[in-house]
């Protein structure tokens, strides 16, 4: 599944003044097709392998919890532009990612403005085992609504 910034899509509830949510749209056309007798997978998509979850890379059957990582990648780069983990190429850039956690946005320049809470609630989306993430995207939702921005 092809899960990046320019399949999200910011709109307005219709409840009320400032209540928003954003839309996750078009999973089903990228999903990848499956590899042929004695062929080998297609590689992911160049601009989608940024937010591929570690069990996803590794090949194995992805959840919810991917779709939390890949939403944990799309929060990081928003303050400081910059990818938790970006190479040249796919293979450094899963090592990168196979090493551990990205820098702490804190750390990062441009992104030290980075509220500690918001922080804590990505890293948590990018943690390499898919059980430490949030148990859903629901128990994601109640960290954020706990922010005050």
């Amino acid at each position: 599944r092809s899960r990046r910034p320019d399949r999200a899509m910011p709109g307005q509830r219709h409840r009320g003044a400032g209540d928003y949510r954003c839309k996750l749209i078009d999973f089903g056309a990228a999903i990848e097709p499956p590899p042929r007798p004695g062929g080998s997978a297609p590689p992911p998509h160049t601009r989608a392998r940024h937010y591929l979850a570690p069990e996803q890379r590794a090949g194995a059957v992805i959840d919810y919890a991917g779709d939390i990582y890949a939403l944990g990648a799309m929060m990081y780069e928003m303050p400081g532009r910059e990818l938790p983990f970006a190479a040249d190429s796919l293979v450094p850039e899963a090592a990168m990612q196979a090493q551990g956690q990205p820098l702490r946005l804190r750390l990062r320049k441009g992104a030290n403005h980075c509220p500690p809470a918001l922080e804590a609630i990505i890293h948590r989306c990018l943690e390499q085992r898919s059980a430490d993430r949030f148990a859903s995207a629901a128990e994601l939702v109640r960290a954020l609504d706990t922010l005050s921005i």
